[in-house]
């Protein structure tokens, strides 16, 4: 008797978006659960885990000491308005998908367009 081995799904760990700007994978600090993509040059996401409730902080902001600023912004589901995460991004992207509806949700911020997204005009929702 032989017994069929179940293969393991490797996700892929990057995300490439229209522009041609490759996201990467970021996991639970605690239980290793996808949380979102991301490729953030100047900013900080707060990413909670809704299997553990952990808190997963990305930052890459030179010379800073890895503290969430007090005006980090929530960004809630384009589609059913579930909370996604906190940011503070001033230039660069994440990509997350919602546990709500599963609705994927894309935020990309530029120096371009920090001036007109954050004065009320809208993400892009992917």
């Amino acid at each position: 008797m032989t017994t069929k081995s179940k293969k393991k799904r490797i996700p892929s760990g990057v995300y490439k978006n229209d522009n041609g700007v490759t996201l990467k994978e970021v996991r639970c600090a605690s239980c290793n659960r996808f949380l979102c993509y991301e490729a953030i040059e100047v900013g900080i996401i707060q990413h909670g885990c809704h299997a553990c409730k952990a808190i997963t902080q990305v930052s890459m902001v030179p010379g800073d000491d890895d503290e969430a600023p007090e005006n980090m912004q929530e960004v809630r589901c384009g589609k059913c308005g579930r909370f996604l995460y906190k940011e503070a991004i001033i230039k660069g992207s994440v990509r997350t998908k919602c546990r709500g509806c599963g609705k994927w949700n894309t935020l990309n911020i530029s120096e371009d367009t920090v001036k007109n997204e954050r004065d009320g005009g809208e993400n892009e929702q992917g």
